[in-house]
């Protein structure tokens, strides 16, 4: 069974640029997303 990744909290207590990393790869294209549907035009 493949280890399972941390958790969000996990990370943010780390606060290292690894950690920023994997914040930053899950949550990139859904915070994208939601800011392109609140700009775009009407």
């Amino acid at each position: 069974m493949p280890d399972e990744p941390p958790p969000d909290a996990e990370l943010w207590e780390r606060g290292d640029e690894h950690a920023f990393g994997e914040l930053y790869d899950r949550y990139a294209e859904a915070v994208w997303n939601h800011a392109y549907r609140l700009t775009r035009p009407g």
